[in-house]
């Protein structure tokens, strides 16, 4: 039984010849220490880039299923950013993104990290919400042809991507941090179900959009 085959009996609930493996994400410096320790015996195919998305170390570690293909299906409009900057930290290793989180940038894996929460009050939580996430978000549907024509000799007998829908709760309690987020959720739960809605609408529209796809599996988070 072929990765495809496996995963679709799975997720339909049928038997299959063993339980599929699921990856979610391999960090860079472990990536490295692996290829590093294959040597020679590890090669690179681009038939395993789907998109943005390169496939290769996880196929090879025999992954059936992994997540994400480097596409964000709604696009936060840039413009806004000009009339309404996010914060600026003292430190410079560090900055804040628009659902209020704190990112530690770390160069040695060539990603940020999740440091803490920047919003410590409903006021500053109305303030992000508002200017936001009530505004429209733009469509970013242009990649759907390429996607779909490079799905047609993706070898997903081998190892199947899957899109993943947009976070709701978990960027919500990153950015507020979870002494504010409880203290809401015990005592305003129509502001936070206001900040759920907004997010939620979001996620939907880029659902949509996602559903445009030749992909066959979509991974729900939260």
């Amino acid at each position: 039984m072929n990765a495809h085959e496996r995963v679709i009996k799975t997720l339909n609930h049928e038997e299959p010849d063993r339980v599929p493996l699921f990856c979610q994400a391999i960090m860079p410096g472990f990536e490295r220490n692996l290829t590093k320790y294959w040597g020679n015996e590890y090669k690179h195919d681009e038939k395993y880039v789907l998109y943005l998305s390169d496939y290769n170390v996880k196929r090879k570690l025999g992954f059936d299923l992994c997540w994400g293909f480097g596409v964000v299906p709604m696009k936060f409009p840039r413009k806004i950013l000009k009339d309404n900057p996010l914060p600026k930290l003292e430190d410079p290793d560090k900055f804040v993104d628009l659902d209020g989180k704190v990112f530690l940038r770390n160069p040695e894996f060539n990603m940020p990290w999740y440091y803490e929460n920047y919003i410590t009050t409903e006021e500053m939580a109305d303030h992000f919400y508002e200017t936001y996430f009530s505004i429209e978000w733009e469509e970013n549907s242009a990649f759907i042809p390429k996607l779909n024509k490079t799905l047609e000799t993706f070898p997903l007998d081998e190892i199947v991507p899957c899109a993943h829908i947009s976070h709701i709760l978990e960027p919500i309690w990153e950015g507020l941090g979870l002494a504010l987020f409880t203290k809401l959720l015990r005592k305003k739960k129509d502001k936070l179900k206001k900040y759920i809605d907004l997010r939620t609408k979001i996620a939907v529209a880029g659902s949509k959009i996602l559903a445009e796809t030749d992909l066959d599996v979509f991974f729900c988070c939260d």
